[in-house]
């Protein structure tokens, strides 16, 4: 899987894909927009899912352009943010600033990150190889 933003949003894309390894046990790499675009959408076909985070105003255009390339490559494409009424779409509700918005996105994305692992039979507070508790000394 794919997790896919761009500006302030990039970085809840990479913890994105970070809980859906560790809670989920989905292998996802996080990409820019723009990036994704040039590399891996040569790995876009039907059994390749990807996960938008909308940006802000300044990259959306970016975003929209990957999301329908992804689609027209017969990608499984999910948004997360503001904008969207699909069934593909996670809604988050806007906080009226654009930097704020990822924070809101990431909580969205936290409720749905649980729900699936327990759809998935994995507990997300106890994920197979890891320590939720970091004992520094």
């Amino acid at each position: 899987m794919l997790t896919i933003s761009r500006g302030p949003s990039l970085a809840i894309a990479s913890e994105a894909a970070l809980k859906l390894k560790e809670t989920c046990g989905i292998h996802a790499e996080a990409f820019s927009s723009a990036e994704v675009i040039h590399g891996p959408l040569a790995l876009a076909k039907g059994d390749l899912a990807a996960l938008v985070f909308q940006p802000d105003p300044h990259g959306r255009a970016s975003a929209e352009y990957a999301v329908q390339r992804m689609r027209a490559s017969g990608s499984s494409v999910y948004t997360v943010g503001q904008d969207g009424h699909s069934p593909y779409h996670l809604p988050v509700p806007s906080t009226g600033n654009d930097f704020l918005d990822p924070i809101a996105a990431i909580c969205a994305f936290y409720v749905f990150a649980e729900q699936l692992a327990g759809t998935l039979g994995l507990d997300p507070d106890s994920p197979p190889n890891l320590n939720k508790i970091t004992v520094t000394v």
